[in-house]
């Protein structure tokens, strides 16, 4: 069992699952910003430390490619970051500079990544969202009003960035299509979503396709009307 001192950071990390709605990927995202100190020294230990943190996500998120992004404070190409290279850990971004300079059009430092292992994820594309052009806006006000740090991103499969700035109208939501799971072309992580199915339920359903209605998984072993009720309940399965 790795243990974990998360005294190790002056900010605790933070993680989660997500799974692509276009690809149906899934990954496991961690979040840290390393804060401590006002030199490249202080904040060492805590970079040095992402590597125990690295291997630790490996532990909650079993067989799930991992991220981790966030503001570290350092250049990606320190040697600080050897502990987390030599566990297979690269940059996403390893061109370019992410932090706004005090003068207009000065961009600075490389401080905000995504670390990925190679070959696990389908990642197609990243790269750094340079905001203060969407709105129209200089360095000395972005900074001041938004943030003296730009986004950093990255895409899966067929993904494309497209950024649009806020215009001042009302924001209405796009009609985008909402993710569902198809009992019929789902792999088994995903119907592994779904209220009491599990790995060996959502076996069984792959195994009895095709299905003509979401009433019809009472076939399946163990799931009765009540979970079927449940299943239908969590919005989850496709119309």
């Amino acid at each position: 069992m790795l243990s974990l001192n998360r005294d190790a950071f002056a900010r605790e990390p933070f993680s989660a699952q997500f799974r692509s709605g276009l690809t149906g990927q899934t990954f496991a995202l961690a979040n840290v910003h390393i804060t401590y100190g006002s030199s490249v020294g202080d904040r060492l230990p805590e970079v040095e430390a992402l590597a125990s943190y690295w291997q630790w996500l490996k532990e909650v998120y079993p067989d799930t490619p991992r991220l981790l992004a966030g503001d570290f404070n350092l250049r990606p190409s320190h040697d600080g970051w050897a502990p987390l290279r030599t566990l297979g850990a690269i940059p996403l971004i390893t061109d370019g500079a992410t932090t706004l300079g005090m003068s207009e059009g000065v961009w600075s430092n490389l401080y905000d990544n995504i670390w990925s292992t190679p070959g696990e994820l389908n990642i197609t594309d990243s790269g750094i969202v340079q905001f203060p052009k969407l709105f129209e806006s200089d360095h000395v006000t972005a900074r001041d009003v938004i943030s003296d740090h730009a986004p950093v991103w990255f895409a899966l499969g067929k993904a494309e960035l497209t950024l649009t700035a806020f215009d001042g109208n009302t924001y209405e939501a796009a009609n985008d299509e909402v993710y569902c799971i198809n009992l019929n072309h789902a792999t088994t992580e995903q119907l592994d979503e779904l209220p009491n199915v599990g790995p060996v339920r959502a076996e069984q359903i792959i195994d009895m396709r095709p299905w003509e209605s979401l009433q019809e998984l009472s076939r399946v072993s163990g799931l009765g009307a009540a979970s079927v009720r449940a299943i239908k309940e969590s919005g989850l399965v496709c119309p």
